[in-house]
């Protein structure tokens, strides 16, 4: 029943496309500052967040950046934030939870 098929949404997936790539290069950035302990805008964080907003290993990374720059209220506050959301596999989840434990 071919007329019951409804076609892809191309400028839909294109636009996911872009995202997808962009929170892909913005999560090597972070991981990149983690490792050099430097400083990354408030605006790039939130631009971070605005993308994936629902996404646990946003906050699970923005956690560890935190934690890299010493400001461990907040790294906790991300950690948390992260696990309200769905986790797929249950070891991330319990890695989250040692660091909440370790520094909250």
């Amino acid at each position: 029943l071919e007329e019951y098929n409804i076609s892809a949404d191309s400028l839909s997936i294109k636009d996911e496309y872009v995202r997808v790539c962009r929170y892909r290069e913005d999560y090597k950035r972070i991981t990149k500052s983690i490792k050099e302990g430097s400083i990354l805008s408030q605006e790039f964080i939130d631009g971070f967040i605005a993308d994936n907003p629902n996404y646990f290993q946003v906050y699970n990374i923005l956690g560890d950046y935190a934690l890299s720059i010493n400001d461990v209220d907040k790294a906790v506050y991300y950690w948390k934030k992260s696990l309200t959301l769905e986790i797929a596999r249950v070891e991330e989840r319990d890695e989250i939870i040692k660091k909440v434990e370790k520094y909250d």
